[in-house]
């Protein structure tokens, strides 16, 4: 778990939010709430920055004075701007600083058990979803599960964990070795492999003793022998798993359902796996039959019923048959979310539905002083536009220390009409 992404990637998160009232960039650079109908402001009150209001509670981050707190939909401060900074999702609030932590419900009353203090945090996206904490302990990054009564049902005791409470069962490490945890902190599984996988709603979960990989159940019990080079969790009835350096699909009884002669695999999806062999990608369906032929030297998982190819030096999309809905015509493509796609060519960027076309025209992004927006004008900054999420998309401007994130500052969000919301 790496804290710098935790930490940044909460002011680039779009919530789900009452969409009529929308951040919007001024000249000055501070943000005003707008009416997203008319475009007009709602109080005139300006933010250095300004957070989409979480449906659950009412509530948005703001930074003020170069401090984070929280306002209500009237514009008025309930939790005063004294954080380093604030973030809200599904009723929860989450505020850190230098010296203080603290996790408050919708209510206000306070989750966090006394004096705790995080140094980062996740908490799914699902209603009711547990929340993780994270800190440091010396050298070593600890976490714990707070429920949202604001009780730590799984305190710190494990230093990384795999999956998430709400599946049910879980991997966590400790003292450098994996086991499995249920939702109420009961080990079912001691902490004694190398490594563990877990996935929603599986019975068998892959372990590694000894650099190899099998399978047990949630009593510990063997049920697949240490064998595989590597192994991932069941889809569909099906597990990919590495033997002497090839791919191959087993079922729960270890049969080699789809033979091992694959370079590389991923999972099953709606009947589905990508794979390659030699350099070339396609796709096969449970019984191992070729569904999209091996052409590709570039295939993407499916989102939204599309996958991205490559031919020469372009990018296109195919449907589940394989058949070619968008011609490889861009320099690059994002994945589809909410049935759009951004998309690049010479003459700009811009967004495309599903059927390929263009929703959001294409636009040069000079006029943000930026030479192009894939393409840094110096090594330290680069402008980024995010896929759409509940309906709007965010640019944001990057800064990095070699490969690293250090900073990230919102120029402005973008509705799915193509309108900017930004003087």
């Amino acid at each position: 778990m790496k804290l710098i992404t935790l930490l940044l990637g909460l002011v680039l998160y779009t919530p789900v939010h009452p969409q009529n009232l929308v951040p919007y960039a001024k000249k000055n650079g501070k943000f005003v709430y707008v009416d997203s109908a008319s475009m007009t402001p709602v109080s005139g009150k300006e933010w250095e920055t300004a957070t989409f209001f979480d449906s659950e509670s009412n509530i948005a981050a703001v930074r003020f004075n170069k401090k984070w707190g929280f306002i209500n939909r009237q514009e008025s401060f309930i939790i005063s701007p004294e954080w380093g900074y604030c973030y809200a999702m599904n009723g929860i609030l989450f505020m850190q600083r230098n010296d203080a932590s603290s996790i408050k419900n919708s209510q206000l009353q306070e989750l966090l058990p006394l004096g705790l203090r995080f140094d980062g945090f996740h908490m799914s996206s699902e209603a009711g979803s547990m929340i993780s904490i994270y800190v440091m302990r010396g050298k070593e990054l600890q976490v714990a599960f707070l429920n949202q009564q604001g009780n730590l049902n799984i305190p710190f005791e494990y230093s990384d964990f795999k999956g998430s409470p709400n599946d049910g069962i879980f991997a966590v490490k400790k003292n450098n070795k994996w086991g499995l945890l249920d939702s109420v902190n009961n080990l079912i599984v001691p902490c004694i492999y190398e490594n563990i996988e877990s996935g929603k709603g599986t019975d068998l979960f892959p372990v590694m003793q000894q650099s190899k990989w099998g399978f047990i159940d949630a009593q510990n019990n063997m049920v697949i022998p240490f064998i595989y080079k590597e192994a991932f969790p069941f889809s569909e009835g099906l597990s990919r798993v590495n033997l002497n350096g090839k791919w191959g699909y087993i079922n729960k009884n270890n049969q080699a359902i789809i033979p091992f002669r694959f370079d590389a695999a991923a999972q099953f999806q709606q009947g589905l796996a990508l794979v390659k062999e030699g350099d070339r990608y396609g796709m096969i369906d449970s019984t191992g039959k070729t569904i999209i032929p091996f052409t590709y030297t570039f295939l993407s998982l499916f989102y939204e019923d599309r996958a991205i190819f490559k031919e020469g030096k372009n990018y296109g999309f195919i449907d589940r048959s394989g058949s070619v809905v968008t011609p490889a015509q861009y320099e690059y493509v994002s994945r589809f979310s909410e049935g759009l796609c951004l998309v690049r060519n010479s003459s700009g960027v811009g967004f495309i539905d599903t059927s390929g076309n263009v929703v959001i025209p294409f636009r040069n992004y000079n006029k943000l002083s930026m030479k192009e927006i894939f393409k840094a004008p110096s090594p330290e900054s680069r402008v980024i536009i995010s896929d759409f999420s509940h309906g709007f998309s965010n640019v944001t401007k990057n800064y990095y220390s070699g490969k690293q994130l250090i900073k990230s500052d919102l120029l402005f969000y973008m509705d799915r009409a193509g309108r900017e919301y930004h003087e």
